[in-house]
């Protein structure tokens, strides 16, 4: 059996806290588009990042995976306006996550000489995240003793 890498939808179907565990909130790394531009002095064509924010990388700890990881999210997440010195280390959710494989070769270097070797990993994305004290899970309760209308 052969996975291709990629290319398949994206795996939305998992089981979150089995997979991540709990996520703790560690802090928004912006990520900017680049534009080409010609070195004057080299004649070498080279990128630099502009003022475009493409997407957030939200790092965060995972539980399971007793280290950080990366879910990125889109830049019109609502979750990205939290204060970040008060949310950190602090529990967080997120929606719509996905997981997306991926794949590239990679010459490298041994002591017997050059060889490809294949480098894979998981895209983690979500539509929004929040923290997790902030759930909308707190309904507001009405005492059962309140008379019917009638």
């Amino acid at each position: 059996m052969s996975i291709k890498l990629g290319t398949t939808d994206p795996i939305t179907n998992f089981d979150i806290k089995k997979t991540l565990g709990d996520l703790e909130f560690i802090e928004v790394q912006p990520q900017y588009d680049f534009e080409e531009y010609t070195d004057e002095e080299t004649g070498e064509i080279r990128q630099r990042p502009t003022d475009v924010i493409r997407e957030y990388n939200i790092l965060c700890y995972s539980s399971v995976a007793k280290g950080n990881i990366v879910i990125t999210v889109p830049v019109d997440a609502k979750g990205i306006e939290i204060d970040e010195d008060k949310a950190y280390r602090e529990k967080i959710v997120f929606e719509g996550l996905s997981a997306r494989l991926w794949g590239r070769r990679e010459r490298r270097r041994t002591r017997d000489g050059e060889r490809t070797v294949l480098v894979t990993g998981t895209k983690l994305r979500a539509t929004d995240f929040k923290l997790a004290a902030t759930n909308d899970n707190k309904l507001e309760t009405k005492p059962d003793n309140q008379p019917k209308k009638g």
